[in-house]
């Protein structure tokens, strides 16, 4: 989908007080552009949504390595359903949309892209280490409230243009045959009023039949609409399920590894005794060869947990989605 502008006035944090420059959308960013546009919400949300519609994947995409601070490879399926849906709704004219319409179009736009940003630039700190899980925690709640709120707006402009279609093509030829016939009812004064009551009495029947037509076609859309939803959900639960499964087979393989080593280890520290080589000479290197040991059985054990842990932290959300 292409921009539906080529350049976009914004105010950014650099700018001298704040004045408007123009750049290409291509340069947008959440973190340091604003849209300036004065008194025109519509104009602002529909830069906004274009923003998403032709958004780039690859600047979340981070790193390909599992388990990696910097792997966001879970939050490209939400992010994917969230721009590919926004494809579906026509922005090139916003009149159609109310005020209220275009202020949610407006906020979740904006909540969205700064999700996008936060992903783009995270700068991994130790000190915090559920910092990523918290942004792909908000980017899923993120989709579920934009499908949710765009699935109603989108439900409102397919419908209008139904309605106009059906008014403009099918009533049209009702309005050419009421003319004709009236034509005709005038060439004979003497029936003129008994011919114009049957036709009316036509014309409404017809008329009713089409409102019904229309009406039909307004919840086959709605049911439509809320079928592909559910089905793009427990897609992307599906898809969801299998990665965890995937990374949880890992960190099984790797706890079974650990342990194995921490097992082996055990037993030669046990035995070490018989090695008299590795023997103390000393109450000194006594000390010296249980503190070793302890230190490296503490490494492996840790090691171990924290292998356990991971493997069943990824099999809990497997299940979950």
């Amino acid at each position: 989908m292409a921009y539906l502008m080529q350049k976009i006035v914004v105010t950014a944090e650099n700018a001298f007080q704040g004045q408007p420059i123009e750049i290409s959308p291509f340069d947008f960013d959440i973190a340091r552009h604003t849209i300036y546009e004065q008194n025109d919400e519509s104009k602002i949300s529909q830069i906004y949504m274009n923003l998403i519609q032709n958004f780039d994947l690859k600047k979340i995409e981070g790193t390909n390595i599992p388990g990696h601070h910097l792997d966001f490879s879970e939050a490209k399926i939400p992010a994917t359903m969230i721009i590919e849906f926004s494809k579906l709704l026509v922005i090139a004219d916003m009149e159609i949309f109310s005020y209220n319409q275009i202020m949610v179009m407006k906020n979740q736009c904006t909540s969205i892209l700064h999700l996008f940003s936060r992903i783009q630039n995270f700068r991994f700190n130790g000190s915090d280490s559920g910092a990523k899980d918290r942004i792909i925690k908000e980017l899923m709640d993120a989709r579920n409230a934009f499908i949710d709120n765009m699935s109603i707006i989108l439900s409102y402009s397919i419908s209008l243009g139904l309605k106009s279609d059906l008014y403009n093509k099918k009533f049209a030829n009702l309005f050419n045959n009421i003319e004709k016939k009236r034509d005709a009812i005038m060439a004979n004064q003497n029936t003129a009023i008994n011919n114009i009551n049957n036709v009316v009495n036509q014309v409404v029947n017809q008329i009713t039949e089409k409102i019904d037509e229309n009406n039909q076609l307004g919840n086959n859309l709605r049911d439509l609409i809320g079928s592909t939803q559910v089905n793009r959900e427990s897609n992307g639960f599906s898809d969801l399920a299998d990665n965890y499964a995937k990374y949880a087979n890992k960190w099984l393989i790797c706890s079974i590894i650990v342990g194995a080593l921490t097992l082996f280890i055990s037993i030669l520290f046990t035995f070490s005794y018989k090695f008299s080589w590795i023997s103390p000479k000393n109450n000194i290197e006594a000390a010296q060869l249980v503190t070793s040991k302890f230190i490296i059985l503490g490494i492996f054990g840790y090691a171990l947990v924290a292998s356990v842990k991971n493997y069943r932290s990824q099999m809990h959300n497997s299940v979950v989605n």
